[in-house]
């Protein structure tokens, strides 16, 4: 993520998911963005001169069919 790719999805049928975005530090910085997330549901952290934000979501009960069309 740090170093090839500026979006990452993913989506089980357990019912976990994350999204993880990788910005310049320049567009969001650091204090900013560990203001807003404070928790496991969002993070933030620095590297290499980007601000990557993680989002993630589980669901307990998971069975949830996902269509993606």
């Amino acid at each position: 993520m740090e170093r090839y790719f500026d979006a990452f999805l993913y989506v089980a049928n357990w019912g976990t998911n994350i999204l993880m975005l990788r910005l310049p530090a320049a567009a969001l910085s650091a204090k900013a963005a560990k203001a807003y997330f404070r928790s496991d549901a969002a993070s933030a952290r620095v590297k290499g001169g980007n601000t990557i934000l993680t989002f993630c979501s589980r669901d307990e009960e998971g069975n949830e069919e996902i269509r993606l069309s």
